[in-house]
């Protein structure tokens, strides 16, 4: 969905008019994650479950490392969370440069490395991982 499309300007209507009604007024968060996630999905929805998988992962991790008293153990989790981030957008923006790069023999058709090949770049990854 583009900016200048008739369904964003639906969308915006309705997230605004959700989030500004008074009895709705301690929902306003929940309100806005809910709008974002319906944009996301009228682009990608194939992809959405890899952005509620990054959010919740990353809620996790946080959690792990701010209630862990021992320092070492938060570390741990901290470059957990960093190695698996930067794994995932490793594995969607360079992954099919790797597919390119393989012999036909591994990416060609039936090869173990073919489905690098079909890897789409999802919209936003590199926002949302950041």
């Amino acid at each position: 969905m583009l900016f200048t499309d008739g369904w964003f300007l639906v969308l915006v209507l309705a997230t605004m008019a959700a989030f500004y009604l008074p009895v709705l007024r301690r929902w306003q968060t929940p309100v806005l994650i809910l709008s974002s996630l319906v944009f996301y999905a009228l682009n990608q929805v194939a992809y959405l479950p890899l952005l509620l998988f990054s959010i919740g992962f990353n809620a996790l991790v946080s959690q792990a490392v701010f209630f862990r008293r021992d320092l070492r153990w938060a570390r741990r989790w901290a470059v957990a969370g960093v190695a698996v981030n930067l794994a995932l957008l490793c594995f969607f923006k360079y992954g099919g440069l790797l597919g390119r790069a393989l012999p036909d023999a591994l990416a060609g058709p039936g090869g173990p490395g073919h489905f690098l090949l079909l890897v789409a770049l999802p919209v936003g990854i590199s926002f949302f991982t950041f």
